[in-house]
């Protein structure tokens, strides 16, 4: 077909510059003896790559209140522990992503020490999110701790929207031209949690907290990207799991997705800067 317009065009349109664009370099490739290769410099934000697709935007997630960023970057800094108090916070709350809120909790501290936590790692967390308005009346005796979360929201960022928030802060610190939080496209059912876009090359993250993962999770990943450019479209599946199973790795890569595991993010500006400019999976 390419082959076909090519041709179609030098006959009726013989002083026409034809030209091809390598989305994955940024360039645009000239199709005439002599003529050097173009650097793609047009900045598109996701609405704009979004709308290429024939789609649009209806609901996107703002900025999180209290500058929760710097409480993400501590989870990701202490990932060990902090994922196992945030996971008995969930068990506590039923293991869902959301509750009804206000709610009161009132946890056995040993529930947490069993775990390997410590006295003092416990109160550095506890501190944090009172600090952080993610719990109020905060209070513990006799080894009981009891607290209280006031909104959904604030649930929903202990839950697991923290690490999109972290996610989604590690991409704009790596300056590329559109990052958007939280997209839901028309016509699809599903959220994006962050895209990404520099150069008119886009990539789309996956954020998973909480409980085991599975394959179906990477299977609605790709269906995301097959409308969004397909394998022009890089996809992350990011995770604060430590220990991911041979099974996922060998699923993910048969599907041209990078996982990234709670260990490794830390890293996660590197990477994401990364994965934009030189992509373990080509686009082609």
């Amino acid at each position: 077909m390419a082959i076909s317009v090519y041709s179609y065009v030098k006959e009726k349109y013989p002083d026409v510059l034809l030209f091809t664009v390598n989305t994955n370099q940024s360039q645009i490739i000239p199709l005439a003896f002599g003529k050097p290769p173009l650097a793609f410099n047009k900045q598109l934000t996701v609405e704009n790559y979004i709308a290429m697709y024939g789609f649009n935007i209806f609901q996107k997630k703002g900025a999180y209140k209290n500058n929760l960023e710097v409480l993400a970057q501590y989870f990701v800094e202490s990932i060990e522990v902090s994922h196992k108090i945030i996971s008995v916070i969930r068990s506590n709350a039923g293991g869902g992503d959301s509750i009804k809120a206000p709610r009161g909790f009132r946890i056995n501290e040993k529930d947490f020490t069993k775990l390997g936590i410590s006295i003092n790692e416990l109160e550095i967390v506890w501190q944090k999110l009172e600090h952080f308005s993610i719990i109020s009346n905060f209070d513990k005796s006799n080894q009981i701790i009891t607290f209280r979360i006031e909104t959904n929201e604030d649930y929903a960022f202990l839950a697991g929207d923290w690490l999109e928030v972290f996610v989604y802060s590690s991409a704009k610190q790596c300056k590329f031209d559109s990052v958007e939080m939280g997209v839901h496209i028309d016509n699809y059912r599903g959220e994006i949690d962050v895209f990404c876009l520099n150069s008119a090359n886009a990539m789309i993250c996956e954020c998973k907290t909480g409980g085991k993962l599975k394959s179906e999770d990477l299977s609605t990943l790709g269906s995301k990207a097959e409308k969004l450019g397909g394998n022009y479209c890089v996809k992350l599946f990011i995770t604060s799991e430590n220990q991911i199973g041979e099974e996922f790795l060998n699923k993910a890569q048969s599907n041209r997705i990078v996982v990234v595991s709670g260990k490794e993010l830390i890293n996660m500006t590197e990477i994401l800067a990364q994965q934009m400019q030189s992509p373990t999976y080509t686009r082609r």
